[in-house]
């Protein structure tokens, strides 16, 4: 379009691009504009390097080389550029800047020359790869390396020339961030355009207003590419949150941009929408980091509306280009208002979610989540067509693929999140600068998560690497310098694409590709424990009313309920705060094996069975629903839900004992110690962990691959090959029934002669039976007397009686200890490091200091009942005694007292002491079990019955269950209770009363439960008791 089309259609020039270069205009009549500023051109006021000179834009050039030397390899690659690589870069810049204003850069400076040689020969050696992976070192790849040095060497000599050349720096930084991206470098890529965009800010005024129009220009379109380059990594890091990176002002409040109340232009809607899109990753990576500060939470809060109003004015601005974009005939302009639609509905997700990634957040944006792949489908089958007819390429925004990644792992909706990874499947792999690498990662998640989908993909081996130099262009006070190192790296882009986009049906490499799979996952589980943070270097206060060590679900029920009583609290945690039930207990176990009970139970109801097409489990979406549970092993949410709310200040370290209410915390991986002085009590609360057997040739295994403990086996996304247990308790007995589910050999080893021996028998073998017919192989009274290491994920298991069993994989569940050692608890006066704290009834530890009890020990450090709720039935009986201490001998002190602060002693934690074993079927119980009242010295007798009742036969179908009451002879009291049968954690509660109230079977008759249900074994068992 001539520059006369904007006079005839009375439409204003995109920064004068028409008159500069003749490109091409927005056929769009004007529109109201908000307090539009009225641009004038710059005046050319001379520049000593040579101007930039307008090129032809209706057609791709390929005239002459004659402005410059090269050979005729050099100009196949710079033809190649043209024609080729500057279409395929474009992404989130402008076309013609790639093609023309780049180029024009090489008629005078050779070091911009050479890098669009490197570029060009780095991106032709990885679409010629495609038809042959193995020659990784081709002539392209070679030429690539001897042009980037060459265009390094280039630009130190100008650099050294004593001239003004900090343009040249600024696209040298450009260009050479492109070649870092093409070779899978990402971090100096990202390092570098950085530095780009501190080059930028360095050009003088004195340089801006001596600029011809075409170096302005010029400035504007670097500039804007740096930060759209800028974007596209933090959008990265938005998918990768452990990467380092090297924009360090993220937690700098910045201004929010400005928004028109309609726009103009495209370019205009696509500007605002990239400067919103930086606000919001930004916003998004500081929420990540605020943690427990209430006023940078206040600040984040304030962010948050500002952004959703931005939001909302993009939308209303927007709209009436959108409307008519989407009736053009031109596929490019359509497909670019859809682009930025879905850029925008990923910013408003994004913008919601940036205080919780709870389920039920990311469940609220269903709809967008369907119209972002509905649209991402649309746009993708238009670049196909596109590419069949030879027409010029389409432009893709980085905020597609992170959308789409978005949905991918986020939305629940199984088809709609199976859609979004068969759309990244089929992505176009070399558009953009950064999309190859996005899309690796959500290969790398696909590969986690979503096995299935791995079948047959081709992959590079990772001992592929090249020796290269790393560039950095860097500026300090004015002065430009360059530096260059030789570093290994893996060619990761070309691998990437491959194991993305292309596929093999030779069942020959699936099992290497599996094997593959299994290695990189059992590898990258490697969860930070000790993230930053609340370092107690930051504190404003070292004395607090009350001091807990240990940050788990009991803390969290203790801290809350002291704080919000008007006590000031310190909560010590040295590793994720929520603690081993909420990360690698209770939560994770139950979260994987929630799925298998309730596909066990579809299975034996007729109707339901026929129903499920497959008889097998969704491994990925099993493991997508654990990640979901434990936030990805994320304690921020379970700060802001818990210590966030309760106003409990937390610290990360390690807590230990240093005197009468006097506690060390340690920051972890330093030596500096920081002391604290609680005024009133410390509570323990430090949990436990689990204890490895002294077995020769154990200590030969890999922990976290080889060795598992139960943190490995819960937080796993891969099924061993073949999983052997040691250990036949509840987490033995769990694992089995997990990892069999999921296709896993496994084999379990029990010292004792039935497995689960502090269950009823008749109960523990219901669960044995249910594991064998499962696959499980069980050997009972087996001892371990030696393991043997083969090679990686290869061991041996030699048995006492000479029987061996090889595996690749070995869980240790042999047992768990307090964590009392290394406490200070000699400080005290007090020894026993690994035993249990003694405790009294209130849950105090008896010391020499001091007449009043001001140390308690609650949870599994006491061993008094080792489960998470009755630990925090202690946590509440430990927070009434401290309370009620105040209340009676401090009334001076104003605290809010709760109604049941007169419960000051803990009776529950053995009589009524209750624990749920989630098996097929699970395992009930309360009290003692048969054998356990006669070792206490009761007189009882046992009834038992089994579920022939209606409401059983109606619940699931041919699923065994079987009951026991233990009464007390004499008195005909209930003593102890033991349920097992599919969800008999859910029959546990009303034994648990009748034992703690003392209830008598005469009584109990009256409980009359409904017809039908399950809920009739208490009938049976009564009339099995003669009542």
């Amino acid at each position: 379009m001539a520059p006369e089309c904007a006079q005839l259609t009375n439409c204003s020039c995109d920064r004068y691009r028409c008159q500069e270069y003749g490109a091409f205009c927005e056929y769009r009549h004007p529109r109201p504009h908000a307090a539009a500023p009225k641009v004038s051109p710059p005046q050319d006021r001379g520049w000593d390097l040579v101007p930039i000179q307008p090129r032809p834009p209706l057609q791709r050039m390929t005239s002459s080389l004659d402005p410059f030397k090269c050979d005729e390899v050099e100009g196949r690659y710079f033809r190649l550029f043209q024609e080729e690589l500057a279409f395929d870069l474009s992404g989130y810049f402008e076309t013609p800047f790639w093609t023309r204003i780049i180029p024009q850069q090489c008629y005078h400076e050779p070091a911009i020359k050479h890098a669009i040689f490197a570029l060009s020969a780095l991106y032709k050696s990885a679409i010629s790869s495609k038809t042959n992976t193995a020659n990784l070192d081709d002539e392209h790849f070679n030429f690539a390396l001897v042009q980037q040095r060459q265009a390094i060497n280039s630009l130190r000599q100008a650099l050294s020339s004593g001239q003004p050349q900090m343009r040249l720096a600024l696209v040298a930084s450009l260009l050479f961030s492109c070649f870092e991206s093409f070779h899978g470098d990402w971090e100096t890529a990202s390092q570098q355009i950085y530095s780009g965009l501190n080059i930028l800010k360095h050009l003088s005024e004195d340089e801006r207003r001596h600029a011809t129009n075409s170096l302005v220009d010029m400035d504007f379109e670097v500039g804007l590419t740096l930060r759209r380059l800028k974007l596209q990594i933090l959008s990265f890091l938005a998918m990768n949150p452990m990467c380092e990176h090297p924009f360090n002002d993220l937690n700098v409040e910045e201004t929010m941009p400005d928004m028109p109340d309609q726009f103009t232009t495209f370019n205009e809607a696509f500007a605002a929408a990239t400067n919103l899109a930086v606000s919001v990753l930004r916003h998004s990576r500081i929420s990540a980091r605020c943690g427990n500060d209430l006023g940078l939470r206040e600040l984040i809060a304030q962010q948050q509306q500002c952004l959703h109003g931005l939001v909302d004015q993009w939308n209303k601005a927007y709209e009436p280009i959108f409307l008519e974009l989407c009736q053009s005939i031109v596929n490019k302009a359509y497909i670019g208002a859809l682009q930025l639609r879905i850029c925008v509905w990923k910013c408003e997700i994004m913008i919601a979610t940036s205080l919780s990634n709870t389920e039920i957040v990311f469940d609220s944006f269903i709809t967008q989540f369907q119209r972002i792949t509905h649209f991402a489908r649309h746009i993708l089958q238009t670049d196909q067509e596109i590419r069949q007819s030879d027409g010029p390429r389409l432009q893709y925004g980085m905020g597609l693929i992170m959308a789409l990644f978005y949905t991918a792992t986020r939305c629940r909706d199984f088809s709609v999140r199976r859609e979004a990874i068969a759309i990244l499947r089929e992505w176009p792999c070399t558009n953009g600068v950064w999309h190859s690498l996005q899309a690796a990662k959500v290969a790398e998640w696909i590969a986690d998560i979503e096995e299935e989908y791995c079948v047959g993909m081709r992959f590079i081996p990772g001992n592929c690497r090249v020796k290269m130099q790393s560039l950095k262009v860097s500026v300090q006070k004015g002065e430009i310098s360059v530096d260059s190192t030789t570093t290994s790296r893996f060619l990761i882009l070309i691998s990437y694409i491959y194991w993305i986009h292309y596929f093999v049906q030779s069942w020959s490499q699936l099992t290497l590709l599996l094997h593959f799979i299994n290695q990189f996952n059992m590898a990258s589980r490697n969860i930070n424990v000790h993230p930053n943070g609340y370092h107690p270097a930051s504190l404003t206060q070292t004395a607090f009313d009350i001091i807990i060590i240990g940050g788990g679900p009991v803390t969290s029920f203790a801290e809350s309920r002291l704080a919000k009583a008007g006590l000031s609290v310190a909560v010590i945690e040295h590793e994720l705060y929520g603690g081993e039930c909420h990360f690698f207990g209770c939560i994770p176990s139950k979260a994987l094996l929630r799925p298998v009970e309730a596909f066990e139970a579809a299975k034996a109801i007729d109707g339901a069975r026929e129903a499920i097409g497959k008889n097998k489990l969704d491994v990925a979406a099993v493991f997508e629903r654990r990640d979901r549970f434990v936030d990805l092993w994320d304690d921020k949410t379970w700060i802001s839900i818990s210590n966030g709310s309760s106003g409990a200040t937390l610290v990360r370290g390690f807590g230990r004992i240093a005197g009468m209410k006097k506690v060390s915390v340690q920051p972890h991986g330093e030596t500096q110690k920081y002391h604290l002085d609680a005024n009133i009590a410390i509570i323990i609360a430090t949990g436990s962990t689990h204890s490895v057997p002294a077995i020769p040739g154990i200590e030969s295994l890999e922990e976290g691959t080889e060795l598992w403990s139960n943190r490995d086996a819960v937080a796993a996304n891969i099924a061993p090959e073949h999983l052997i247990i040691l250990g036949a308790g509840p987490v033995g007995s769990e694992m089995a029934t997990f990892y069999s589910a999921i296709g896993s050999k496994v084999t379990l080893i029990s010292s004792t002669a039935e497995i689960l021996p502090m269950v009823e028998g008749a109960a523990a073998k219901i669960v044995r039976k249910s594991l064998e017919a499962s696959g499980v192989s069980i050997k009972l009274s087996s001892r371990v007397d030696k393991i043997e290491k083969h090679a990686a994920n290869s061991l041996t298991v030699v048995l006492s009686s000479g029987e061996t069993i090889s595996g690749s994989v070995l869980l240790n569940a042999t047992g768990r200890r307090p964590r009392t050692f290394d406490l200070g608890l000699d400080s005290i006066g007090l020894t026993g490091e690994g035993q249990p704290l003694k405790t009294d009834s209130r849950l105090a530890v008896p010391t020499a200091q001091g007449t009043e009890p001001w140390l308690f020990a609650i949870g599994d450090v006491n061993g008094l009942a080792p489960t998470t709720h009755m630990g925090v039935y202690q946590a509440r009986i430990a927070s009434n005694v401290i309370l009620s201490s105040i209340r009676y001998k401090q009334p001076s002190v104003k605290i809010n007292i709760p109604i049941g602060v007169t419960v000051t002693e803990a009776k529950g934690c053995q009589s009524t002491f209750a624990q749920v074993i989630f098996t097929e079927p699970n395992i009930g119980t309360v009290g003692h079990t048969f054998a356990s009242a006669q070792s206490a010295g009761l007189k009882v007798r046992a009834v038992d019955s089994d579920f022939s009742i209606a409401g059983a036969w109606l619940y699931g179908d041919r699923q065994p269950g079987w009951a026991r009451w233990v009464i007390e002879e004499g008195t005909d009291k209930l003593v102890g209770a033991t349920f097992c049968c599919v969800e008999g954690s859910e029959f546990v509660n009303a034994s648990q009363v009748a034992i703690l109230q003392g209830l008598t079977l005469k009584e109990m008759v009256h409980v009359v439960p409904p017809f039908p249900t399950r809920g009739e074994i208490w009938t049976h068992l009564l009339n099995a008791a003669g009542f």
